[in-house]
């Protein structure tokens, strides 16, 4: 008899391991994916509204809003549509004169606040 091979039976409960240990490996592989595709996700919203506050930055502040909630601008990030709202002004201390502007950022995705900011626009002399 040739000691050097493998017999079936040992060869099937390799296979057995195998498959136990890779079973075992699925959910956590499966849970990776997920996190990883919210996290795009995330970050996609992210650029949505510094787009939307790019576009906001080149303006003189004393022609934007001085209250309120602007309607939703749609932003497409690499294929994926994302709902911009844009406030202006939700704390009258930040909006002290014709120059300066609070402004407000929430970028939504099937209905799920994914990303929210505020910051202060002024114009400098």
């Amino acid at each position: 008899m040739n000691e050097k091979a493998f017999t079936l039976l040992e060869v099937m409960i390799a296979m057995f391991i195998f498959s136990i240990v890779v079973g075992g490996m699925a959910p956590v592989f499966t849970a990776h994916l997920q996190r990883n595709a919210a996290a795009e996700t995330r970050t996609e919203a992210m650029q949505a509204g510094q787009y939307v506050l790019d576009q906001l930055r080149i303006s003189d502040p004393s022609t934007l809003d001085t209250t309120g909630t602007r309607d939703a601008e749609e932003i497409v990030v690499n294929g994926r549509t994302y709902e911009v709202f844009v406030s202006f002004c939700m704390d009258a201390g930040y909006c002290p004169g014709s120059n300066t502007r609070q402004i407000g950022i929430e970028v939504k995705r099937d209905h799920q606040t994914l990303f929210r900011t505020k910051t202060v626009y002024t114009l400098l002399r």
